[in-house]
């Protein structure tokens, strides 16, 4: 039989929690420098440096034609990692000032669940922003695309009581791994995933990121970061908002000049959609599909929700309707 805590544990707990978020609703306790509309959170391995310097010349830069401020930082776990190679990283971390070692933290696929949250941990203790972009470090973002729509959504909204956001491409038919390096020993909550944004890409609004900083000591880690932050925010009422723009899943769909994250893609791939963007105002010098997309169907069984039945070719310019 279940049990549950103490009544005036459990009171005292929400009350500690109330007083953090009543606190910090809209950053007036940061310095300006500390206080952003979208933080970018990018999730890196010690030995990316390609990419990164692959970012900081192309997509990073798209965030300076934003109306409102965009701050980034990349994620590497320092846990292991030889002398040679953190004083390397500690010089990149100095040169540009953007990369965060995170200590204790393994820079493993194994460890990557853990090592997005402290990504989040850090963010809450160091800034505040009214949305985070979760990103890996083989991701090209439209930054400046992204804020035009999280302006207008904030726009069509019609109180700030509206439920915070949840943005991406998600998934929710995928069966639960048992073997191989994405099983999950410890997962009981049904046969399969609980709906998830794809990890290549997805946006948070502030409140549900402030719950993971200060809750991620009683949360529990499964083997899939993507999986785990979608049971992490699954008893929250969010707008959870599937859109096809994100092309963020383990493979890409092609390249649409409609994509707002892209994913899988190499430093010369980043390069040549800058400059397509810079050249001709557009992302894909061509575009191409590779394999079809989804609406997500929050009506039907888990196993079919995510049909794939249409192609991204004719994305319309707003996003699909929410889960």
């Amino acid at each position: 039989m279940w049990s549950s805590p103490p009544a005036q544990l459990e009171t005292v707990e929400e009350t500690v929690l109330s007083d953090h978020f009543s606190s910090d609703v809209d950053g007036r306790g940061k310095d300006p420098s500390e206080r952003a509309f979208l933080f970018v959170a990018v999730l890196s391995s010690q030995g990316n440096e390609a990419l990164r310097y692959a970012a900081r010349r192309t997509w990073l830069k798209l965030g300076h034609k934003s109306d409102k401020p965009v701050v980034h930082r990349f994620f590497v776990g320092s846990l292991g990692v030889s002398g040679d190679r953190r004083a390397a990283l500690e010089q990149e971390a100095a040169l540009n000032r953007d990369l965060v070692l995170l200590e204790n933290v393994p820079d493993a696929y194994s460890g990557r669940t853990y090592k997005v949250l402290q990504a989040f941990v850090w963010v809450v203790a160091n800034f505040w922003s009214r949305y985070v972009l979760k990103l890996n470090d083989d991701s090209f973002a439209r930054l400046d695309a992204i804020v035009s729509e999280l302006m207008l959504k904030e726009k069509a909204s019609k109180t700030r009581e509206d439920p915070p956001l949840y943005w991406g491409f998600f998934a929710g038919h995928a069966p639960v791994a048992r073997t191989g390096p994405w099983a999950e020993p410890a997962w009981y909550l049904s046969d399969r995933y609980l709906p998830y944004a794809c990890g290549g890409g997805y946006v948070l609004s502030w409140a549900p990121v402030q719950y993971l900083h200060y809750s991620w000591e009683r949360l529990q880690l499964y083997a899939n970061d993507d999986v785990s932050v979608g049971v992490w925010l699954a008893p929250w009422h969010l707008n959870s908002t599937h859109d096809r723009r994100f092309d963020t899943e383990n493979e890409s769909r092609g390249c649409f000049n409609s994509y707002l994250v892209t994913h899988k893609q190499t430093k010369s791939m980043m390069e040549d959609k800058y400059q397509s963007l810079e050249q001709d105002g557009v992302l894909c010098r061509e575009e191409v599909q590779f394999r079809m997309s989804y609406v997500y169907d929050r009506e039907a069984r888990p196993s079919q929700c995510c049909i794939r039945n249409i192609s991204d070719i004719s994305l319309p310019r707003q996003s699909d309707r929410g889960l």
